[in-house]
């Protein structure tokens, strides 16, 4: 994340970028999305190559831990 904010040495505004990350374990039960596909172009964003599948039943995600990807990791199943 890109933010300004003022400097703590010469009090004035600059750019800061920060990075939050946070471990596999510690990500929700429950992942909600919601995908805002309202029109085609959006749609194509989602489905994949051949045109067939908007989302998998299954999501996989991995944490970070100070910088550096968890091992472990969350799997989420589709639910509509």
């Amino acid at each position: 994340m890109i933010h300004k904010a003022a400097c703590q040495a010469c009090k004035q505004f600059a750019t800061f970028s920060s990075r939050r990350s946070i471990a596999s374990r510690d990500l929700p039960p429950i992942l909600a999305i919601n995908t805002g596909v309202f029109n085609d172009d959006i749609y194509k964003i989602w489905v994949d190559n051949k045109g067939q599948t908007f989302l998998k039943t299954t999501i996989e995600l991995r944490g970070e831990i100070n910088g550096v990807d968890d091992p472990d990791n969350v799997v989420y199943s589709l639910k509509v």
